[in-house]
């Protein structure tokens, strides 16, 4: 519903709100069913597929994913009897904020890019701190899938590569917009995070890769790392970098 087209959207998030917080006849067993409650159970999903959104090219759908996601965290974090009301205003302010955000809201996709906000929003990126793992996961499924597809002659099988070249570029920016989200937070998971982006170094996706890697790098820049954290981030360019020199040699 976050993603959808303004008026759908309103729509859709206004008529979701009202079956959920509608009152209803219960038995004294049974659980009552909530915006928080009905989040929180597919939480990690819900995340990463805002979070792989704002590694699209549409400057549209990045802007909802970001509005999306700071909704998402207010909306999780509503409990006890004042949820519904509480709820229906976050909503509310969502959708009204979606609709007036404006292109310098987005990140850049020209030149070199700089993130999706270059003020973190702590409570926005203790938020996501604890869902990272997650993310990450359903991540690598997505550049696991982009690997174990090639390109063949036949109209299909391309059509499938192209796609999954698209899938693999997207969830590699949204790694890099994940860290910069993350900011400092990124400390916590930078070996998590290389690990997904290293073995597309050596691929025809590098140069998207090494923008992420940046993003990473300079979302850890007033961080004292380890060496271990050091390691992790210099040591995969430098054998890929090494590597590649052999092979021009």
């Amino acid at each position: 519903m976050f993603l959808l087209d303004d008026q759908l959207m309103d729509a859709a998030m206004q008529r979701f709100v009202h079956l959920i917080t509608t009152e209803s006849d219960m038995r004294p067993d049974q659980v009552e069913v909530n915006i928080p409650t009905l989040l929180r159970s597919c939480s990690v999903k819900l995340l990463f597929n805002l979070i792989l959104s704002l590694g699209s090219d549409d400057s549209v759908l990045r802007r909802r994913a970001r509005s999306a996601l700071l909704t998402v965290r207010n909306i999780i974090g509503v409990s006890g009897p004042e949820a519904r009301h509480d709820v229906s205003a976050i909503v509310q302010t969502s959708v009204d904020n979606m609709k007036s955000i404006g292109a310098a809201d987005s990140p850049r996709r020209d030149g070199r890019r700089k993130g999706v906000h270059k003020v973190v929003d702590r409570q926005l990126a203790d938020f996501l701190s604890n869902h990272v793992l997650g993310i990450l996961a359903y991540m690598n499924e997505v550049l696991q899938d982009a690997d174990s597809t090639t390109a063949t002659s036949g109209g299909s099988n391309s059509v499938k590569h192209y796609r999954s070249e698209q899938s693999r570029r997207q969830a590699l920016r949204a790694m890099g917009d994940l860290a910069v989200l993350l900011g400092s937070h990124a400390a916590l998971y930078t070996n998590n995070i290389v690990a997904s982006l290293s073995p597309s170094l050596v691929s025809p996706l590098a140069s998207v890769t090494l923008e992420s890697w940046g993003l990473l790098a300079e979302s850890l820049s007033s961080v004292s790392l380890t060496a271990d954290q050091l390691n992790s981030l210099i040591v995969p360019l430098l054998s890929t970098f090494l590597v590649s020199a052999s092979d021009r040699s």
